[in-house]
């Protein structure tokens, strides 16, 4: 792992890291921070420090790498990738998917995908729909996730009666199992299925379910707990509101709700703008960023 960079660099090996999130952000609200330890936040920085060459996914990302120690020109910026065409192609399966998953054909529908832990925010979805409700806007919310049920511990039962917890949409056929096929083709049907994305996250370090819901159509309204928050274009693809504050985010889900041909604009800008996270377009960045460390080793 992280922790034979030095061991491999030595070797006359390149070495590419790639962190994810917790690994390099350090959030004192987070009881995943794992920096908060300086045991572990000192070795972190040693084994990025010794890496050819680490990559950034989100501005984020390479604001917390930085703040490790990992000089400017070792960080390159290339995201997390989405099979862009596999939202795109096949049949349209939206009225059998919304049957499939007891969803009334004619609401729309509200998505939020991910486990359920407290920096992705999902207890800030009742309040958002019970303020929904209290402006009369119709409509229903899917949380699909991990633990996705515990959403509606304590919950009013109206407002219980609006979301819909799911587990993770896992894929069925083992001949597509693999890393190839993620996500699944029943989650993919779920996206477009569906008509806005919300992402009410506190600490978001890039944001998969983003380009997912992008490379389906959906506007996105996020937070600024988004370390990516330029997947959203304010305006054009979709909100950016404060994180923690339920009430602005029922209050832009409601400009979506009550204007079908602002979402049909939205998403159709979102198609788009989820082309540079295509794995064609991210492979190419990926290669380079090989090349170039291969090129650094062999001159050390």
């Amino acid at each position: 792992g992280v922790l034979a960079a030095g061991s491999l660099r030595r070797r006359g090996i390149p070495v590419v890291i790639t962190p994810q999130g917790d690994d390099v952000i350090h959030d004192p609200g987070s009881q995943y921070d794992l920096l908060e330890n300086p045991r572990i936040r000192q070795l972190m920085s040693t084994c990025l420090r010794a890496a050819h060459r680490v990559t950034a996914t989100s501005p984020a990302m390479r604001a917390a790498i930085a703040g490790l120690g990992v000089p400017a020109a070792s960080i390159v910026d290339i995201p997390n990738g989405v099979s862009v065409e596999r939202f795109t192609g096949g049949p349209d399966r939206r009225a059998e998917t919304r049957r499939a998953h007891g969803l009334p054909a004619d609401v729309p529908v509200i998505l939020s995908v991910g486990r359920n832990h407290a920096q992705k925010g999902y207890d800030l979805i009742p309040p958002a729909m019970a303020e929904l409700m209290r402006r009369n806007a119709d409509c229903v919310w899917v949380i699909v996730g991990m633990d996705s049920d515990l959403v509606l511990k304590g919950v009013p039962s109206d407002v219980a009666a609006r979301i819909r917890c799911l587990p993770p949409l896992l894929e069925k056929d083992p001949r597509k199992s693999g890393y190839d096929h993620l996500p699944s083709d029943g989650l993919i049907d779920l996206y477009r299925a569906c008509d806005i994305y919300a992402l009410p996250s506190r600490n978001e370090p890039f944001g998969m379910v983003v380009a997912e819901a992008l490379a389906a159509g959906l506007p996105v309204v996020g937070t600024t707990g988004m370390g990516a928050p330029d997947m959203v274009a304010e305006g054009a693809g979709g909100f950016i509101v404060e994180k923690n504050n339920p009430a602005a985010l029922a209050a832009k889900l409601e400009v979506l709700l009550r204007d079908k041909s602002l979402c049909e604009r939205m998403g159709r800008y979102n198609r788009e703008k989820a082309r540079p996270y295509d794995w064609h377009a991210v492979a190419r960045q990926y290669v380079a960023c090989f090349e170039a460390a291969v090129a650094d080793a062999g001159q050390d």
